[in-house]
């Protein structure tokens, strides 16, 4: 059910609701890009060229740290990892599995048990986890996380040869239009210099209008659902437009990106496509390189690959992620079961240089719907 505010969002007229997303943009944007998001940008844009030694150290610290943290400010922990007389300061990523799976259904059940208040003082938006399995989970997560969070985000557009902060054209999940079902089918957050299109609005008859948009907005790159993206690109080339606008790059998150479509957007808008993988069930993230290598981030924390009877998969073998995040301070996902799957690639030497794990392939859910921070 949509909350008054939006309900009244849904009533007003065009130049009023491009008011509104600008608003909304420049709050974002000021929680968002402040505190130490400089500094966590430039840390990693630093440790991208770590050892797999360095890698390997790195998450051993992060993962104590994590774990102190929640059994000092997390109930859920504190009771949880009580049995672990050894300390904490024994747990490496060999032995974690000592500890105990964590089901969303857990989280759903209490969620209150498993937020650390004491990161929630310097101010907080509203996160929830995917609801592909049941309803989702709502959690409050605190600005120093999400700068984090959105700092990985920032370096794979570099890699992607932008900053992200660029003019840019996003197709999203976001209802946007409200009452509206006529043209425009896009409002304008002016803080952030962006058009968001609807995603809901595509049809044979709307394509046009879409791209006379796109065209007149000349964003330097597109981002989003690579479903949105796809139906665009397919328009172009079927109507002999390809290439005739090129942004720098294409972005694409949120769903499984299938090899079709990325032809079908590069032939399109003559401009590479860039994948990333994360979520909002906290599962570190796994990006593109120039290469067109998927890398697995090593300092956003841990995944597993497991097989169905627990134990540790194999390179070229399908195996559920459970994951243990390193940005998501506010509800600490220590084990996560997050339902996705994915491949660890036999090959893991990268013409790029970075020394990160490759992963091969990343299924998704039964929706292959992944809700991200900024979906």
């Amino acid at each position: 059910m949509p909350s008054k505010l939006e309900a009244i969002y849904a009533r007003l007229p065009v130049f009023l609701q491009n008011v509104a997303v600008s608003v909304k943009g420049w709050t974002l944007t000021r929680n968002r890009f402040g505190g130490k998001y400089n500094q966590y940008v430039s840390d990693l844009m630093r440790s991208q060229w770590f050892s797999r030694e360095q890698f390997r150290q790195m998450q051993i610290c992060e993962l104590r740290r994590l774990l102190r943290e929640a059994v000092e400010n997390v109930p859920y922990y504190r009771q949880a990892l009580d049995k672990f007389t050894d300390g904490i300061d024994t747990i490496n990523l060999e032995n974690l599995k000592k500890i105990p799976f964590l089901y969303k259904y857990l989280l759903r059940e209490d969620t209150d048990r498993f937020i650390n208040k004491s990161r929630l003082k310097y101010g907080h938006e509203q996160g929830h986890t995917s609801g592909t399995s049941g309803a989702p989970v709502v959690w409050p997560y605190d600005f120093d996380s999400l700068q984090y969070d959105l700092a990985f985000r920032e370096r794979q557009y570099r890699w992607a040869g932008i900053t992200g902060r660029e003019k840019s054209a996003r197709f999203g999940g976001r209802v946007l239009l409200g009452n509206h079902n006529s043209p425009p089918y896009w409002r304008y957050n002016m803080a952030e210099k962006q058009c968001l299109f609807s995603s809901y609005h595509i049809s044979e008859e709307t394509l046009p209008i879409y791209y006379e948009a796109l065209l007149e907005f000349n964003s330097a790159y597109v981002h989003g659902y690579p479903s949105a993206i796809y139906e665009v690109a397919k328009w172009i080339n079927k109507n002999g437009k390809s290439g005739l606008w090129r942004p720098w790059a294409i972005t694409v998150s949120a769903e499984t990106l299938m090899d079709f479509q990325r032809q079908e957007i590069e032939k399109a808008f003559a401009s590479r496509v860039f994948n990333y993988y994360s979520s909002s069930d906290g599962a570190p993230f796994i990006t593109q390189c120039c290469a067109q290598r998927m890398h697995l981030n090593p300092e956003s924390g841990i995944i597993e690959f497991l097989r169905p009877d627990g134990t540790e998969a194999q390179p070229g073998e399908e195996a559920e992620m459970v994951v243990t995040s390193f940005f998501q301070r506010s509800m600490p996902l220590i084990r996560f079961k997050i339902g996705d799957t994915a491949m660890l690639s036999e090959v893991q030497t990268c013409p790029c240089g970075r020394q990160m794990p490759i992963v091969e392939y990343i299924g998704g859910r039964e929706s292959d719907v992944l809700y991200t921070s900024q979906s």
